[in-house]
């Protein structure tokens, strides 16, 4: 195993370490949710605790399928599989979104910025070392949306986007970002990069998939719903677990000028 591939796994095992003590230790808050129609009521979504075990062995899927050799053509399929779940999601949000405005938007969604997203992705693949760049792309993404749930869980208490995301507060943002910024230094090597300009680098990509949560958030709130599916068990539908992943994606791909390659 080249030493690339080892600190990727070491890092996904120091991640999945910290966030199961993190996720198992403590008492995590009540998040309320208010709407125009419902009064404020506890969210009654599973705890991060619960979650942990599903998000890990998930996160574990797609690395194999990220890191497999080219020629088992695993990580083509997972995209097939993103893309064919997610637009069905869209399609489903669509069927129960009233009004021009929020069904555009969905719209959009689904024919320009998933696909565009899903190629990002390949094309980070299938640069020189690109399942290094895709792996370590993937798992930023993954510290950021698992410690801002946790540590906004634990102590979050000033919201960050009441409208768009309840659950998501100004410690929950911070903390992810902060994480990502730690898993990029972590992961320079697997970056082709020294260990401040991947820290930078990770930082950037949390700071994408925080707005990519938020804009997939836009839409279900558009929609009326809570997740965009249960395909995922208590992790909800497909897009709820790579709607970060999309923008921050795109966002690689612009970042890949300037990342020096072997």
């Amino acid at each position: 195993m080249d030493s690339s591939l080892a600190r990727i796994f070491l890092a996904f095992g120091l991640f999945a370490l910290v966030g199961l003590v993190l996720a198992g230790t403590g008492h995590e808050r009540a998040v309320t949710t208010t709407s125009a129609s419902k009064p404020a009521s506890v969210a009654s979504g599973p705890t991060a605790r619960r979650k942990a075990p599903s998000y890990l062995l998930l996160n574990f899927v797609f690395l194999v399928a990220i890191l497999a050799p080219a020629r088992w053509g695993l990580f083509p399929l997972l995209l097939a599989l993103i893309g064919m779940l997610s637009t069905a999601e869209l399609l489903r949000a669509m069927t129960q979104t009233t009004g021009w405005i929020p069904r555009g938007l969905i719209a959009l969604f689904l024919l320009v910025y998933l696909p565009a997203a899903l190629l990002a992705l390949l094309a980070v693949h299938r640069t020189d070392g690109g399942r290094y760049l895709a792996a370590s792309l993937y798992l930023c993404v993954a510290a950021h949306d698992a410690f801002a749930q946790i540590l906004g869980r634990r102590w979050g208490h000033r919201p960050l986007a009441p409208r768009v995301s309840p659950g998501k507060t100004v410690v929950g943002a911070v903390g992810g970002l902060a994480a990502a910024a730690v898993m990029g230094a972590a992961l320079a090597p697997a970056l082709f990069a020294g260990a401040p300009q991947a820290a930078v680098l990770g930082l950037t990509l949390g700071a994408a998939a925080l707005g990519g949560d938020l804009l997939a958030s836009s839409v279900k709130r558009a929609a009326g719903l809570k997740d965009f599916g249960q395909v995922l068990g208590p992790q909800g539908g497909m897009l709820d677990r790579v709607d970060g992943l999309l923008l921050a994606a795109l966002l690689m791909v612009w970042e890949l000028r300037t990342i020096v390659m072997p």
